[in-house]
């Protein structure tokens, strides 16, 4: 199976992988896919997310931290060609949402498979432009040894992270409630920067 059926193991807007402003990405559990992770960077676009789905929630709460409302900010990027929310996993195998017990499926990766994953995020050079990174719901025990090498190698680089609830609708106010003054103050520098960068092309 080549890289080209795959699955991305980083997903970004447009022109965003061609471009030099600060990014933040945003982790969640697993891919809803039955594709194994490719090693390659490809594309997500906005235009299907499910209104209160994850990648939307992610959004959601970025731009209500950084006094843009969602709909406008979406259209900045249109406008744009591009965006500073990039996503990733941390499993390193993907899961149909309809597939039952998936904290087996999740206990069940060796190891050395989560950690060859997440070396793999962390080497590709987009990493260097991140200076935020969302983990999302990664709170269950299944989840430990992926977590523990993410943040390893978040330390090891300097990166800003913090661990939010799922990103979905009704836990808004749970999420919110995660974030400290500086994450708020970090998530607004980099969409200010983003704005400003674009604004000048």
């Amino acid at each position: 199976m080549t890289d080209d059926t795959k699955h991305p193991i980083i997903c970004t807007y447009k022109n965003t992988i061609s471009e030099k402003f600060p990014l933040i990405l945003v982790v969640g559990r697993e891919s809803n896919s039955d594709e194994e992770y490719g090693h390659h960077i490809g594309f997500y676009d906005f235009s299907q997310f499910f209104a209160g789905g994850f990648w939307n929630s992610a959004y959601s709460v970025i731009t209500t931290n950084s006094n843009v409302k969602n709909m406008q900010f979406k259209e900045l990027c249109k406008t744009a060609n591009s965006s500073p929310i990039i996503f990733a996993n941390l499993s390193a195998s993907p899961i149909l949402n309809e597939v039952q017990n998936k904290r087996l499926i999740r206990k069940n990766i060796a190891p050395s498979d989560l950690e060859k994953h997440i070396k793999d995020i962390f080497s590709k050079k987009i990493m260097s432009r991140v200076r935020l990174i969302f983990i999302s719901g990664a709170q269950s025990n299944e989840f430990e040894e992926s977590l523990k090498l993410f943040i390893k190698n978040a330390q090891s680089r300097r990166l800003s992270f913090v661990e939010v609830p799922f990103f979905f609708g009704r836990n808004f106010k749970k999420i919110q409630t995660s974030l400290s003054k500086g994450n708020i103050e970090l998530i607004n520098s980099i969409i200010v920067d983003w704005k400003e960068y674009s604004t000048r092309k």
